[in-house]
């Protein structure tokens, strides 16, 4: 109880060390809720001092609260925080938002240009898409063109399927989602959402040179930075802002620790940038270290920023010797991840098929999920009838890459997000903003491709991973054999600084 009386000090300080940990201690004593009185009321009580709603819809879920039995000013408090987060995008349901997300739809709502970096999990997309729902549910906006760019075709989807859903249970049946140019000199929709990669939005402008827009949105604006991609993305950028003068722009990207570069980069004179480095789910970090000599046996232990050192914890033995790299990774993912949600990162295409292989040999027979016959049907049709995605679906394992076809991949993102899919082994189509959060995220010698190694800022993005908003409190990050890394991403800065040269 002392220690629930410090978390709720702690969650009216501004500081974000302090409500970080406030928000540890509360949560965490809800693991002796059934034993101790009111510590589900109490840890309530602190979600709501530093803002966290969706946490606390995700407590009140799985407890039965009797706010009664705080006392009257702390129920009032409670009121009081809850109805300053909340909005009404769709008339009849109001929607309570992270103080983050509260400050963000403020901006949005007033027509402010606006560039924005935050954690992954600090939920930009989901209070971005609700504004757009918002400005579309207007009568007086009887034309809206609005650009979201999408820096690859996973996210694209992702995005375009997202806002496609809220639309129609809004029932708002009049708007065009559009993800592909259309043909010179047709006809444009008076109300269209434009969801595209540079590369498509180049050919769009370039189809119709008189169009103009009322919203930009540049989701991952840091990847201006990417050579030749980034060189496109700041030319089709300039452009719709030139065609658009009164146009309303927002950047989102993760971890930037200088937003409002953008604003120099494109000349509005009155971006508001905004930053934030607190994420309302956790994040565990347990490194993984091969015992001596041995192909079976790992430690393991905590770090935590708190305390020198790591805690050491114990040990683990896998099933199966690990000889490779890829059954490090399948054998450790088995050993801790069965019956959670679990994303594997690979460095390509072939380990990310041989790990999802190994993974599903070691899953019993038992596991075979013939809901999923449909999805292996598909991997059979669009790439081949033996390979061996066709069987490993039937045990609730995927892979996920750029190169796999995008029907596939898109079918394989639904299957995971809906749990449908215990184990997905992915490659750094991840770092991209495709939002595939997961309870588990293991990692081992991690690389973009087969030539970079994983840099500070990238890492820090993936780990964003673990962790579902609203679904749970926290997430887990493995970390296998740090020591034999080529980069040393824990020792780096977790921002990025925002390059002025493009």
């Amino acid at each position: 109880m002392r220690l629930l009386q410090v978390a709720s000090c702690l969650g009216l300080t501004e500081s974000i060390e302090n409500r970080a940990f406030a928000y540890r201690l509360s949560t965490a004593a809800l693991s002796l809720r059934e034993c101790y009185e009111g510590i589900a009321e109490i840890s309530a009580l602190v979600l709501t001092r530093i803002g966290n709603f969706p946490g606390l819809t995700f407590l009140e879920s799985r407890s039965k609260l009797d706010k009664s039995m705080l006392p009257l000013q702390l129920q009032i408090e409670e009121l009081f925080r809850r109805d300053l987060n909340s909005v009404e995008a769709v008339p009849g349901h109001r929607q309570v938002f992270t103080d983050f997300q509260i400050s963000i739809w403020d901006r949005l709502t007033e027509g402010s240009p606006l560039s924005v970096s935050a954690p992954t999990s600090a939920g930009k997309s989901f209070v971005l898409q609700a504004f757009i729902e918002s400005i579309l549910r207007r009568s007086d906006r009887a034309e809206f063109q609005a650009i979201y760019l999408a820096p690859t075709r996973a996210l694209l989807w992702q995005i375009a399927t997202g806002l496609a859903s809220r639309l129609t249970a809004d029932g708002i049946s009049d708007v065009s989602i559009v993800t592909v140019p259309l043909e010179a000199n047709s006809d444009l929709p008076p109300r269209a959402l434009y969801v595209m990669t540079q590369e498509r939005l180049n050919a769009f402008l370039t189809a119709f040179p008189n169009v103009q827009f009322d919203f930009l949105v540049v989701d991952e604006a840091q990847q201006i930075q990417d050579h030749s991609r980034g060189v496109l993305l700041s030319s089709v950028v300039d452009e719709v802002l030139e065609r658009s003068p009164l146009i309303q722009t927002f950047f989102a990207m993760p971890n930037v620790i200088n937003p409002e570069v953008f604003g120099c980069h494109f000349g509005i004179n009155n971006l508001i940038a905004m930053r934030s480095r607190e994420s309302p789910v956790a994040q565990n970090l347990f490194m993984l270290r091969r015992a001596h000599r041995s192909r079976r046996t790992f430690e393991v232990s905590l770090r935590s920023e708190h305390t020198p050192g790591d805690e050491t914890l114990g040990t683990i033995e896998t099933a199966k010797a690990c000889a490779t790299d890829a059954d490090t990774l399948a054998q450790i993912a088995l050993t801790i991840g069965r019956g959670e949600s679990n994303l594997v990162y690979a460095n390509s295409p072939g380990p990310c098929e041989k790990i999802a292989e190994q993974i599903a040999d070691g899953l019993a027979a038992s596991r075979t999920r013939e809901h999923l016959s449909s999805l292996s049907s598909l991997i059979a049709e669009e790439i081949h009838q033996e390979h061996i995605l066709v069987a490993a679906i039937r045990r609730g394992v995927g892979c996920h890459y750029g190169s796999m076809p995008s029907l596939t991949r898109q079918a394989i993102e639904e299957a995971f997000s809906a749990r449908e899919l215990d184990f997905l082994i992915t490659t750094s189509t991840l770092l991209y903003g495709v939002n595939l959060p997961a309870h588990n995220i293991f990692i081992h010698k991690p690389r973009r491709g087969n030539d970079t190694p994983i840099e500070s800022v990238d890492f820090w993005n993936l780990a964003g991973r673990a962790g579902r908003l609203g679904k749970e409190f926290e997430g887990n990050v493995f970390l296998i054999d740090y020591e034999d890394w080529e980069s040393r991403p824990l020792e780096g800065a977790q921002e990025a600084i925002g390059s002025r040269d493009s």
